[in-house]
C-alpha cells in the first residue's frame, strides 16, 4: 500500500482511454484516468492530495452529522418496507454530497441534483466497469453537470482556487471533473452499495439483525463491508520483476505488468 505505488490506466484488465481509440474498453468519460489515479510519482499527484486534505470541511462534517438526513418525498409516499436498494442511491448521494461539500441549498432536497445522481446510478457505473459503454457521452455530460454544482459550493470554490493558484498549478476544470467523477462513482456508488447490501442483510432476518444494528450500527457496517465489500478490487502495476507460481507453474512477471488485487470475501 505504498503511497508511490503506480496504477496504470486500467479497470481490471480493461484499458481506459480515448473513446475513439480501438484499444479502449472503458472511455475516459466513464472512468477517470487522470492524475490522482495514474501518476503517483508526478508532483501533481501529491498536490491533489494536499488540496483535498486542506479543503475537507471538518467543521461542517461535525455539524451535519448531527442533523437529520436530507430525504426525498419518496419516504412520505412509500412504506419504509417498500424502499428498495435503487431508491437509496440518490438519497445516499445527496447526503454524501452535503457532507463533502458543506451542505445542499438550504440543507434541503435538490430535485435537479437528485435527478443527475439517479441517472448516474443507472448508467454511469455500468459504463465505468465496461459493461455498457454506448452511453459514454451522456455519462460525461452528467459528470460535467455535477461538477458545475460542486463548483457552486464553498469547498468546490476553494479547491479550484488552490489548484489554479498553487505550485505546481493544476487545471481547475480537470480537477473539478475528476472530483465529480470520484464523488459519483465512489462516494455515491460505493456508499450506496454498502447501504443496499446492509439493508438486504437486515431484511433477511429482521428480528436478529435489527437488534444487532441498533446495538452498534458502526460495527454492523464494518462487518457487512467485510462480508460484502463495496469495493471488490483495485488495479496496480507490479513494482519490480517478480517470479511467482500460479497453479503450480513458475511464471516470470515483468515490472510494470498490470495486476488486479481482489478484496472480495463474500460468504
Amino acid at each position: 500500500m505504498s503511497p508511490t505505488q503506480q496504477r496504470g490506466p486500467y479497470f481490471g484488465a480493461l484499458k481506459i482511454g480515448d473513446p475513439n481509440d480501438p484499444d479502449t474498453q472503458v472511455p475516459t468519460p466513464c472512468m477517470s484516468a487522470w492524475q490522482l489515479t495514474t501518476s503517483s510519482d508526478d508532483p501533481k499527484h501529491a498536490r491533489v492530495r494536499e488540496i483535498l486534505h486542506q479543503s475537507t470541511p471538518q467543521g461542517t462534517w461535525e455539524a451535519t452529522k448531527k442533523n437529520n438526513l436530507i430525504l426525498s418525498e419518496i419516504f412520505q409516499q412509500k412504506n419504509v418496507n417498500d424502499i428498495t436498494g435503487s431508491n437509496l442511491f440518490p438519497i445516499i448521494g445527496m447526503n454524501v454530497f452535503a457532507r463533502i461539500f458543506g451542505g445542499t441549498k438550504n440543507n434541503k432536497w435538490e430535485k435537479s441534483l437528485a435527478a443527475l445522481l439517479e441517472e448516474y446510478s443507472s448508467i454511469g457505473a455500468l459504463c465505468a466497469v465496461g459493461v455498457s459503454t454506448s452511453g459514454w457521452k451522456r455519462v460525461g455530460e452528467v459528470v460535467h453537470l455535477v461538477g458545475q454544482r460542486i463548483d457552486e459550493t464553498q469547498v468546490g470554490k476553494q479547491i479550484r482556487t488552490l489548484a489554479e493558484e498553487g505550485t505546481p498549478k493544476i487545471n481547475g476544470d480537470k480537477f473539478i471533473n475528476m472530483l465529480a467523477f470520484g464523488f459519483l462513482f465512489a462516494g455515491q456508488g460505493g456508499t450506496s452499495n454498502l447501504a443496499s447490501s446492509t439493508l438486504t442483510k437486515i431484511r433477511s432476518d429482521p428480528v436478529k439483525y435489527t437488534a444487532m444494528w441498533l446495538d452498534n450500527p458502526r460495527n454492523f457496517l464494518i462487518e457487512q463491508s467485510r462480508v460484502d465489500p463495496p469495493v471488490t478490487s483495485y488495479t496496480s502495476l507490479v513494482p519490480e520483476d517478480t517470479v511467482t507460481k500460479i497453479m503450480g507453474k513458475e511464471m516470470k512477471i515483468k515490472k510494470g505488468t498490470t495486476r488486479q488485487m481482489v478484496s472480495c470475501s463474500k460468504i
